[in-house]
């Protein structure tokens, strides 16, 4: 073997990598083209080679027995000699390092990957020698290495907790007097729906009345936190309602049966009670009148009620109305309204209030109206009660 091969007086391992297989020169000499067939690695011609050589892939226990012929009992140092010359000619291992040969043979590293069969070779990583001493192998990294548990999660769960007990302690802290209260008013449009003459003509509903009182007695909430909503025939704003989110929502009850009545020309039972003077034709008709203000009024009001209660909870409805529906003047009958609406849609149990208008002498002529002291005394008052809204003092 030539002398820089891998004698005791040279140190270098290992050195530049090249070749077409990759593999440079191990210890001390050119580079190695290397091939294989069926029996084994096939180490090709080196530069100053005159002919290949076979090392039979006959596993890690022939290995090791080759190894065992190339023992130097007086060096330290791992060296290793070309590959095609590990034939047993001249030691090429050192007794020293004989228990880190025997980890790397248990782990094929780089250095030693002609000794490897064949069907692992493809997969081995090319190394550039430095000149030091091989360091010891590791131990391979597992498969699924455990993960240092990310700290994220639990910020963020943290920060979910504070969040929640943020909002309950602001929840639980009363809010300012009118701070943020919406109101809702909702009345037709049509003539036999208003209440005062002068309004009729005009086509003003009852809900803007009510508008103009608010802003002057329910000083509490702004202007521009009441909503007012003047309801025709072909009216479709529910989703504006819905968006307002009103704390409190005043709503006629014969609002949507007055512009469909005015539409197809129903009588009402006063014009019935005149024009038929037959007591079995009036009181056909006036079932008639009772059917259709139930599909075409009361029906759609509780619909919508029931609507707006699931999609705004905080919602409570005050519904008023001075006896289209004769049955209204009885307070009874207002009592079993409010139940069965509860039992139809019970999300709006606790939260609907009834008021009878009635009528009063006013400027020497008795009617309903919220120009009327007295009812817009019992309107203020049943506000402020559904609003939890101290009272006005008054002078």
């Amino acid at each position: 073997m030539p002398d820089d091969a891998l004698g005791r007086g040279h140190r270098q391992c290992c050195s530049k990598v090249g070749g077409s297989s990759g593999l440079g020169e191990v210890g001390v000499g050119p580079a190695i083209d290397g091939g294989r067939d069926r029996r084994g690695v096939m180490a090709e011609r080196a530069d100053h080679d005159t002919g290949p050589r076979r090392h039979p892939t006959e596993g890690i226990d022939r290995v090791e027995a080759d190894l065992e012929g190339h023992l130097d009992l007086e060096d330290d140092n791992l060296r290793t000699a070309p590959i095609h010359q590990l034939d047993g000619r001249r030691p090429a291992v050192r007794l020293g390092d004989l228990r880190r040969l025997e980890a790397m043979l248990q782990q094929p590293a780089h250095y030693l990957a002609p000794l490897v069969p064949v069907k692992t070779q493809h997969n081995l990583p090319q190394r550039v020698s430095t000149g030091k001493p091989m360091p010891t192998p590791h131990p391979p990294p597992a498969a699924n290495p455990p993960q240092p548990k990310a700290w994220w999660p639990r910020l963020a769960a943290l920060l979910v907790l504070l969040l929640a007990g943020t909002s309950i302690v602001f929840l639980a802290v009363k809010r300012p007097e009118g701070q943020s209260i919406r109101i809702t008013l909702m009345d037709t449009t049509s003539p036999r729906g208003i209440y005062d003459d002068d309004n009729r003509g005009s086509g003003r509903s009852n809900s803007k009345e009510l508008y103009e009182f608010f802003k002057r007695e329910l000083k509490e909430i702004a202007p521009e936190n009441i909503d007012e909503q003047s309801v025709g025939l072909n009216w479709d704003r529910r989703n504006q309602v819905r968006l307002h989110r009103p704390d409190l929502l005043i709503i006629h009850r014969s609002v949507f049966f007055h512009p469909v009545a005015a539409h197809l020309g129903f009588l009402y039972p006063e014009e019935i009670k005149t024009n038929f003077l037959d007591k079995a034709t009036r009181d056909a008709e006036l079932e008639q009148f009772d059917k259709r203000y139930k599909t075409l009024g009361d029906d759609p009001l509780r619909g919508f009620l029931g609507d707006i209660g699931d999609a705004v909870p905080r919602t409570k409805f005050l519904v008023y109305s001075r006896g289209t529906d004769r049955n209204w003047l009885s307070a009874s009958f207002r009592v079993e309204w409010v139940k069965s609406l509860e039992q139809q849609y019970p999300a709006l149990k606790g939260r609907v209030t009834t008021m009878l208008i009635e009528p009063e002498l006013l400027d020497g002529k008795k009617n309903s109206s919220f120009r009327n002291p007295k009812t817009r005394d019992d309107l203020l008052k049943l506000v402020r009660t559904i609003l939890e809204l101290p009272e006005k003092r008054k002078p």
